[in-house]
């Protein structure tokens, strides 16, 4: 999919860079190709690509994908909705109706959106390493780019920017030569792990319009179906349980087993995906000619979608910045008004994550609460506005 070569990317000073194909990155560079600026975007692996996800999208993700105009192109390439819950804490039980989720792939969503990117003028490399170079202390108020460097294959080179946004997921690897943007993991952080198995493939079947999350002491998982007549295994698994059970596939058919109350097996020949530790927060979010946006900000646990939901927001929420450096140059407190909204809107909606997650880590009390929002419909759907809306 790459629209240009390393040695034609040197050429210009770039409006915007953008680094990390992913939700926060893709949906960014539709924005900005549609607004005129000369946008290149970098990926470092192959692209398309699956991801650890869970794939669902809230309704929240949906409003920013069809403000996208990219929503009904993924539903006519086989988008599931999802509108019932199977909540299963140990051998607590609970099946509620919820505003429509819709899952989809990453490969699938990702695809959608650089296809997007490059027909609204954005240029894409993948498979290409981006490193943002250590700015000096004098250029802090004078240069008028960022430089970036970039690696494909046997091929590198400097590029450069008017302003550079790193959308790389939780390990900020754009952001390695830069100390101060090292993002921290949280002590008791779980991982992420997915999946993608063929429909018909697991036993007991699921109903097609069901998410079903399961949870234990060890963790979380999630299955819904998914385009492409799949099924999208996703979980949040304590890596202390991963070794003492012997592996992945292990621990997964343990929470399976112990919440279905049936013998589960999983294909042998799965390919699973894992990444870094989940919860992370970074104290530094924006520098000179630099802003973080989407999981580079920092992230919770997620449990329905959430995470894809906060990267399109932080997406739509950064390109006023981005248009007003274009306009009218760098302005030193662009840094710190990036900052200031991540702290107080970005931060501000994690919390109700933060919350879901410490009582997921106590299934007794998990439980417990299930009871009380069955017996009390108020609470039930407040519960279900807050985690899936």
């Amino acid at each position: 999919m790459n629209t240009i070569q390393i040695d034609e990317a040197t050429q210009f000073v770039w409006d915007v860079i953008i680094i990390g194909a992913g939700v926060a990155g893709g949906s960014l560079a539709i924005q900005t190709s549609r607004r005129g600026l000369k946008t290149l975007l970098i990926e470092a692996k192959a692209f398309p690509r699956e991801k650890v996800c869970g794939g669902c999208l809230n309704q929240r993700a949906q409003e920013s994908l069809k403000r996208l105009g990219i929503l009904e192109s993924l539903l006519n390439r086989g988008a599931v909705r999802i509108n019932t819950l199977d909540l299963r804490i140990r051998r607590t039980a609970v099946l509620w109706q919820i505003p429509s989720l819709l899952s989809v792939r990453r490969s699938t969503l990702d695809e959608t959106m650089v296809k997007t990117a490059i027909e609204s003028g954005a240029d894409f490399l993948a498979e290409t390493s981006a490193t943002v170079k250590l700015e000096t202390a004098d250029s802090q108020g004078n240069s008028t780019f960022r430089r970036i460097a970039i690696c494909h294959r046997d091929q590198s080179a400097i590029v450069e920017a008017k302003i550079v946004i790193a959308a790389d997921g939780l390990t900020r690897s754009s952001l390695r030569e830069l100390p101060l943007f090292q993002s921290r993991a949280t002590i008791d952080s779980r991982i992420g792990v997915q999946a993608i198995v063929v429909r018909g493939e697991m036993q007991p079947s699921l109903p097609k319009e069901t998410l079903q999350m399961l949870v234990s002491d060890s963790g979380y998982v999630g299955l819904s179906h998914t385009d492409g007549g799949m099924l999208d295994l996703a979980a949040a698994i304590d890596p202390k349980a991963i070794h003492e059970y012997g592996g992945i596939a292990t621990i997964i058919e343990r929470i399976l087993s112990d919440c279905l109350r049936c013998d589960v097996r999983l294909p042998s020949d799965l390919t699973w995906q894992a990444t870094p530790h989940l919860t992370r927060s970074s104290t530094i979010v924006s520098s000179h000619r630099l802003l973080s946006v989407g999981d580079s900000i920092g992230y919770v646990e997620p449990f329905t979608g959430e995470g894809m939901s906060w990267a399109l927001s932080s997406a739509e929420a950064v390109l006023p910045y981005i248009v007003s450096t274009k306009e009218s140059g760098w302005e030193i407190s662009t840094s710190s008004a990036w900052s200031s909204w991540v702290q107080h809107q970005h931060v501000r909606k994690q919390r109700q994550c933060r919350w879901i997650a410490r009582q997921l880590r106590r299934p007794r009390i998990s439980a417990f609460i299930l009871h009380v929002c069955n017996a009390f419909p108020p609470i039930r759907a407040t519960l279900i506005r807050k985690a899936t809306s």
